[in-house]
């Protein structure tokens, strides 16, 4: 049976991240959404690939794979931040190497696609899930909202996630592959730089998703948008502890913040989320990867 509500946790970040003293892991990641009155009409951001030459010369597939994708280089950085949640201690280097990123959430007018061609199944939609009645956490999705095209795919389990991953020849990220996207070599605090700025993303807001690439202000160095606020990001990697990496959690890593967060210590790029692989929520999307 699928799920409604995810477990979602807090963050800090430089020295004192507002909220933070105090705050403990979970928490909600903002408050009910409120129902869509009017959306405006949404216009096809401008994306912009870095260092787009291709793994494999000659390869046209992977090419075409690689479409609005960027390359993440390979390094190590310091994960993790000491200084707010204890989940997110203690730092520790980690070593990364080279992958490609969607540059951008998972659109729904891209998940529809994998839908139409049989590969992906349905994310809930604003109606609810067939059989049962609409929810309230169902008033933001945004499958079958023509208006919501290009706002990120969300409502959709881990599973499904993953799913539409494999059938594009890409993956989910691991935890370790996403901070490091979103915070670089030098460990940014977020993903435009170490100063929390609330005009560089889509958070504190209670009418839903807003579309992708909508804040070009918050993109990353490396050419990355929305890797704070939107939707927050599943991973594939299980919610263990830092000192444990290989323990028995069945729950997954969600990575980000979303439209609903509600304070800047829940859109930290070393924050973690979790939820179960039967989780969906109109605050959770995802993105994909790719190792060449």
């Amino acid at each position: 049976m699928v799920g409604a509500v995810a477990v979602v946790g807090a963050v800090g970040a430089v020295a004192a991240l507002v909220g933070c003293a105090g705050s403990g892991p979970g928490g909600a990641a903002g408050g009910a959404p409120a129902v869509v009155l009017e959306i405006a009409p949404v216009t096809t951001p401008t994306l912009r690939e870095v260092d787009t030459t291709p793994p494999t010369e000659g390869d046209a597939a992977q090419i075409r794979a690689l479409h609005g994708m960027v390359r993440i280089k390979g390094g190590s950085f310091t994960m993790g931040f000491s200084g707010c949640d204890a989940d997110e201690a203690p730092e520790h280097e980690v070593k990364v190497g080279a992958f490609w990123m969607d540059v951008t959430e998972v659109t729904a007018e891209a998940y529809a696609q994998c839908v139409d061609a049989g590969t992906c199944t349905e994310g809930v939609a604003t109606s609810g899930i067939p059989g049962q009645s609409p929810s309230e956490g169902a008033m933001q999705c945004n499958a079958g909202r023509a208006e919501r095209a290009r706002h990120p795919m969300n409502c959709v389990t881990w599973r499904q996630a993953e799913a539409y991953c494999k059938a594009q020849g890409k993956r989910l990220p691991s935890e370790e592959e996403w901070e490091f996207a979103a915070r670089g070599v030098k460990g940014r605090m977020f993903p435009w730089g170490d100063t929390f700025d609330g005009e560089k993303l889509c958070w504190n807001r209670a009418e839903g998703t807003c579309p992708v690439g909508d804040f070009p202000e918050g993109v990353t160095p490396e050419g990355l948008l929305d890797m704070a606020g939107n939707v927050w990001e599943w991973t594939t990697s299980a919610y263990c502890s830092y000192d444990d990496p290989g323990c028995s959690d069945e729950t997954f890593v969600d990575r980000g913040g979303a439209w609903a967060s509600d304070d800047e210590r829940l859109v930290h790029a070393a924050h973690r989320g979790r939820g179960n692989d039967e989780v969906w929520a109109s605050y959770i999307g995802f993105r994909c990867v790719r190792t060449p």
